[in-house]
């Protein structure tokens, strides 16, 4: 019986190696090392017996970076395959460990299937029997390895002094997706379908690499008909042909190659002319240009020292006021970073925060500000001095870590701050890509006590299905949606999001507030408060004090002023009316009969729909959206007919009464109505759904109910 090969698995975290071992010990022999320096002890002992690495890039004392180095500049150990394992979905990331010798990588959270077969596949590509030489060929496409490709770069390039060539970088985009959906196998008949086509639609005169994973390398002469591949009809036919479907695969292009430079770095260029197109949607092919080396650079310093940075202190807090725009008075605020670096001044967030969130720095930024924030609201109580919520941001790679909660609360009772103090806010985005565990994290947060703020709604990714399913109490609109040019459009899809928001008890803030009209506009259609440089840019916390007692009192009142001395008959044009008394309780001001241009926006976009109905014994519907229909599986027909016209028939019957009751029982106590129940679909299969609304007073007196329905998990 052939003997197990031995595979050492470096991972600080005891639960990732337990899955790694349960995953891999029925085909190999697992050793198991917490981080750099002990996997080089183990190195020094069984190096001989180890067949490949499995690498996690983040850990404590020695990380993967440091440890990929040492072992580059050793020729025994050097031989020994690596796997990098990785929650990170950067390109430069990858690029640097392929460079410096990792043979491929495994995502995180891991794929178990996926896992083997790109172990068992790079296993497959050395010789068992002794010195571990890479193959020519890769084993799936049959293209020349990473190795072999630069050494014949190398060769072309130094042999063709007068012949100019391009670097072309290809990826394919979401493949860990495509191997998790369709399956190994499938992928790997992509990968090789996609080889294929190379050889057939760029020539012989080109030549191919299987950089690794889904990354492919092309040289050829420039100005060659690649172009046509990449950006014409043929690029369509390979879409359409494909074993796969839908597939986008992007490129980086570095023209006219320098010749002095190594082919790696080469590769490199072109590498980082795809991840400038990564995230662009619609466009396939980018260029290299020199701006992006002296970005490399610069992004290389900042990594370099973020950790004497912090030591330093050199991260500091600054604070932007939240203003309340019913009373005109400061609310709270929100926790921003500034990095005041030696060398390159101070640095807004938008620098340095997406590289922390690539590699995992993020997480000791984020539990600085948090420190930092309690010590001045502790400060603060101490002093007597007027106490306000604060928003911190916490970033997605937080939710990755098992204890965030613990540790989060145990920050907050180390300084013993009242949560109600200490808001924390997420982004949207970090939503998207992990929706059951941010939930999850979130209802733990909100469990422990913390008020949830929900960042950037509008950016791109939101959903009315967002709302309904996270557990929120504040939403922030970007400022996108408060400045763009098209107000009547905006307005209208401001109106119905903060009705909306009213309806589901949610609080509002909007953010980029930089003029006295949009301050007045978001007042009058009922948004809680505002955010943005018409109030106050963000200041560090001395001049914050100083601002604070400047407005204890308030503002000017030009808001309350310039609503008082406006006349609804002189606005008739306007896309709003100037409400000049105090909103009622039960009026919403999200009328969804007149809101058709966001209707039409939102529903081919939610999981679930609008509905109006009369205020009568079964809530005959006046309106209903054609999301709502087709969420059930049912034409607009023919969901009128099943559900009898009625909010009523649409509920499972054995469901009625005590949605019935809830409704009822909300509306007496003057609130927003949220009741869950079953409805059946078309296909006979039953589903929960959570449905919120509220009354409202038409044109002619009579109460009417507006109310969103979502699918949920009961």
């Amino acid at each position: 019986m052939e003997a197990k090969k031995t595979i050492l698995v470096v991972e600080d975290v005891f639960i990732n190696r337990c899955i790694v071992k349960e995953t891999l010990k029925d085909e190999y022999e697992i050793l198991e090392a917490e981080n750099g320096r002990q996997a080089l002890e183990i190195l020094g002992k069984y190096s001989t017996e180890i067949s490949l690495m499995l690498l996690d890039l983040i850990t404590p004392e020695m990380d993967g970076y440091e440890l990929l180095s040492v072992l580059r500049e050793d020729e025994v150990y050097r031989t020994i395959p690596v796997i990098v394992m990785t929650a990170n979905e950067g390109d430069e990331d990858e690029v640097w460990c392929l460079d410096h010798g990792a043979s491929d990588f495994i995502r995180k959270p891991y794929n178990p299937d996926v896992a083997r077969q790109r172990i068992r596949n790079i296993l497959g590509m050395n010789d068992a029997s002794s010195e571990r030489n890479v193959l020519r060929y890769d084993k799936i496409t049959g293209l020349l390895t990473r190795e072999y490709f630069y050494q014949e770069v190398d060769e072309i390039l130094n042999n063709h002094p007068d012949t100019e060539y391009d670097m072309i970088c290809g990826d394919v985009e979401n493949f860990s997706v495509i191997n998790a959906q369709y399956g190994v196998e499938k992928g790997d008949e992509l990968l090789v379908y996609i080889a294929d086509s190379y050889r057939k639609l760029l020539g012989e005169d080109v030549i191919c690499s299987r950089i690794s994973a889904d990354n492919f390398a092309v040289l050829c002469e420039h100005q060659s008909a690649y172009l046509e591949v990449l950006e014409g009809p043929k690029t369509d036919q390979l879409r359409q042909n494909a074993p796969v479907p839908d597939i986008v695969i992007k490129y980086g292009i570095y023209e006219k190659v320098d010749k002095s430079l190594q082919t790696v770095v080469i590769y490199d260029r072109a590498r980082m002319a795809l991840k400038k197109n990564k995230n662009n949607y619609g466009v396939k092919v980018a260029r290299y240009d020199e701006h992006q080396s002296e970005e490399m650079v610069k992004r290389k310093m900042l990594l370099d020292s973020m950790e004497d940075a912090l030591k330093n202190e050199e991260f500091e807090v600054y604070f932007q006021p939240k203003v309340n725009l019913e009373t005109e008075t400061v609310a709270g605020a929100e926790a921003l970073v500034r990095w005041n670096h030696p060398q390159y001044g101070f640095m807004s967030p938008g620098e340095f925060i997406p590289l922390f969130e690539t590699n995992g720095f993020i997480w000791q930024l984020d539990q600085y500000m948090e420190k930092r924030v309690c010590q001045e609201l502790k400060k603060m109580n101490e002093q007597g001095k007027l106490m306000l919520p604060i928003s911190v941001n916490i970033s997605r790679r937080d939710f990755e870590v098992d204890d965030m909660v613990d540790v989060l609360c145990s920050i907050i009772e180390k300084y013993g701050i009242d949560k109600k103090y200490f808001h924390i806010e997420v982004t949207e985005s970090v939503y998207v890509q992990n929706p059951q565990k941010v939930i999850e994290k979130i209802r733990q947060l909100r469990k422990a006590g913390f008020l949830i703020e929900l960042d950037d709604f509008g950016e791109g990714y939101s959903s009315l299905e967002m709302l309904s399913r996270l557990p929120i109490d504040v939403l922030k609109l970007d400022r996108s949606l408060i400045q763009k040019k098209n107000l009547q459009q905006n307005q209208t899809i401001l109106n119905f999001i903060i009705g909306l928001a009213e309806c589901m008890g949610i609080r509002t803030v909007a953010e980029g507030v930089e003029t006295e009209e949009q301050a007045f506009n978001l007042k009058q259609i009922g948004c809680d408060m505002a955010q943005g440089y018409y109030y106050a840019k963000p200041m560090p916390l001395k001049r914050f004090e100083e601002y604070l007692v400047s407005h204890s009192s308030g503002f000017s009142q030009k808001l309350t002023k310039k609503c008082e001395l406006m006349k609804v008959e002189d606005h008739e044009n306007m896309t709003y009316h100037c409400v000049i008394e105090k909103k009622k309780q039960n009026l919403l001001k999200a009328d969804l009969r007149f809101k058709n241009e966001i209707i039409k926006m939102i529903d081919d976009t939610i999981s679930g729909g609008l509905k109006g109905s009369l205020d009568d014994e079964n809530y005959t519907f006046f309106f209903v959206s054609d999301a709502l229909p087709r969420m059930l599986g049912y034409t607009y027909e023919e969901f009128m007919e099943v559900s009898s016209g009625c909010a009523a028939g649409l509920v499972y019957p054995p469901d009625l009464p005590g949605a019935l009751k809830k409704v009822e029982e909300d509306f007496s106590k003057g609130i927003q109505y949220s009741a869950k129940y079953r409805v059946r679909k078309k296909d006979g299969s039953l589903i929960w759904v959570l449905d919120s609304g509220q009354k409202f007073v038409d044109e002619h007196g009579n109460y009417k109910i507006n109310s969103f329905i979502a699918q949920i998990d009961n």
